[in-house]
């Protein structure tokens, strides 16, 4: 096989790569846009979160894992072809961004604890499992949390 037959196969297979990459972009964008519109204005605070934030320690610690995981999203690379998100925190951070706050709750919990494939006792001590967790690393590693979006706080 000559040099040129080797770079021209090397190019195809690169360019069709890239093509899919483009094509899957796409596809991942198309759900962002759906996450989004699904979850804007919602009326109703997610059950789990209503009855749980009765507690005023399970609310303090809610809204500050919330705000923790919107940093941490903010923190990395908004281009979703770059994998450093999913399509679920895109949402989640446009949601937050957008300060629909119902909405941002619901797909925190359906889309990124995944919340909507339990049963109501499962999600409940998940959610609490999953909170704990967050708070006690986020304790152990004592960052201030001063540049949180209005709702987180």
């Amino acid at each position: 096989m000559s040099t040129h037959s080797i770079e021209a196969t090397s190019f195809a297979m690169s360019s069709s790569s890239l093509d899919n990459s483009a094509g899957q972009t796409e596809i991942v964008e198309g759900r962002v846009l759906e996450l989004v519109g699904n979850y804007t204005a919602m009326e109703l605070l997610h059950p789990i979160v209503a009855e749980m934030s009765k507690d005023r320690n399970f609310k303090r610690m809610f809204w500050r894992v919330l705000g923790h995981e919107y940093e941490v999203i903010n923190q990395r690379s908004q281009v979703l072809a770059d994998y450093e998100i999913t399509a679920a925190q895109k949402a989640f951070k446009t949601l937050v961004d957008n300060e629909d706050e119902i909405g941002a709750v619901e797909i925190y919990c359906d889309e990124i604890l995944g919340l909507t494939a339990k049963s109501d006792n499962e999600k409940s001590q998940m959610m609490a499992n999953t909170l704990q967790t967050r708070d006690h690393i986020m304790n152990s590693m004592s960052r201030p949390h001063g540049n949180l979006p209005r709702l987180c706080h």
